[in-house]
């Protein structure tokens, strides 16, 4: 008889005689491999699919830590018109201030604390947010700027200009009067300059006044393109405005997020999107959609199916031993297999 076959027939025999001991210390087994077992959960982390040493993981990580993680998508099903020439963007834009966390110092989240806009403001889990709101209202803002420096510019233009001819025509010895000339001369060119460029302004963006995110004619030609059919975005504008019926909005998560914090961050966007704060008035509907999204229902979805699985299982090979083993013990068997499936799953658990 070889090794193996002695310490299995030493065991089996030491199992007989104390069945009492054995069967106290498989439960106990039991029980805290149970206990270690409830930790384990199913991931879709990348790092269980490719290993953390290869190039494209390294690669990965690199540009989550750069750009934030695969997008949740906001989609805005509806015509992109109804959507920015109308109070609806100004909902638009809260509402991407929510997603992102933006909670400004001693004021109240929409919704307050208690509301998905309140949890985000705490957690902040967006790295980015991308959206129409914010890209117009940022651009208003910054085009405004512009429009009132330039505004400002010409009621000083040509002062540094003309102060530098007088001074110049008075080291070439010409006199007060003719260096003056030359001054106002050199002021007229360049408020005209001046000129040229406000009027460039203004005509580039079709304003005549400080522009601002509730004015649809500065909106629709900064958003909409000339020559085509009514409603049609700029082609540059396709990662907000996909086509005239639908606009998007990318919330990126920070990476290293825990799945317990992905899938909170997921249903605080649900959530928020459901508030009636920014419930869209012109027929636009909200859908949630990303990678991230269709993981975390996978996962849940499995780890449902999993457990039904296993109960389902577990009655069939019962049932099965109870009708072919007339023997006292007959489910023995089928706890000894369940209490060593529970110890193998502890084995496998991390710690906390």
């Amino acid at each position: 008889m070889g090794r193996l076959p002695r310490i299995l027939a030493a065991v089996m025999g030491t199992a007989a005689r104390r069945p009492l001991a054995i069967g106290l210390l498989v439960t106990v087994l039991a029980l805290a491999g149970a206990a270690l077992a409830l930790r384990l959960s199913p991931t879709t982390a990348s790092k269980t699919l490719v290993g953390s040493s290869s190039p494209s993981y390294k690669a990965t990580e690199t540009d989550n830590r750069l750009f934030g993680e695969d997008a949740v998508y906001v989609l805005v099903k509806g015509r992109v018109s109804n959507l920015v020439l109308t109070s609806d963007l100004e909902r638009l834009v809260a509402l991407e201030g929510c997603l992102g966390g933006n909670v400004p110092k001693r004021a109240t989240p929409v919704g307050g604390w208690s509301s998905a806009c309140g949890r985000m403001g705490r957690t902040r889990p967006a790295q980015v947010v991308f959206g129409p709101g914010t890209f117009l209202n940022e651009a208003v803002t910054q085009i405004g700027d512009e429009y009132t420096k330039t505004l400002k510019s010409l009621g000083s233009a040509g002062q540094d200009e003309g102060q530098a001819a007088y001074n110049l025509a008075l080291g070439k010895g010409y006199s007060k009067a003719k260096a003056q000339r030359l001054a106002s001369e050199a002021k007229a060119v360049a408020a005209q300059r001046q000129m040229v460029s406000a009027i460039q302004v203004a005509l580039k963006y079709g304003i005549t006044t400080a522009p601002n995110l509730n004015d649809p004619g500065f909106i629709a030609q900064l958003v909409f393109q000339g020559g085509k059919a009514a409603g049609t975005p700029k082609a540059r504008f396709a990662y907000l405005f996909p086509n005239a019926n639908a606009s998007l909005i990318q919330v990126r998560l920070k990476p290293g997020l825990s799945d317990k914090a992905r899938t909170a961050a997921i249903a605080n966007v649900r959530d928020a999107v459901g508030m009636r704060d920014f419930a869209l008035q012109n027929g636009e509907q909200y859908v949630v959609t990303g990678a991230p999204v269709v993981l975390s229902d996978l996962t849940t979805k499995i780890t449902d199916s999993i457990a039904l699985l296993l109960i389902g299982a577990v009655l069939v090979m019962a049932l099965v031993l109870a009708l072919v083993f007339p023997a006292r013990w007959r489910l023995l068997p089928l706890l000894v297999a369940l209490a060593a499936v529970v110890v193998v799953l502890a084995a496998s658990s991390e710690p906390p």
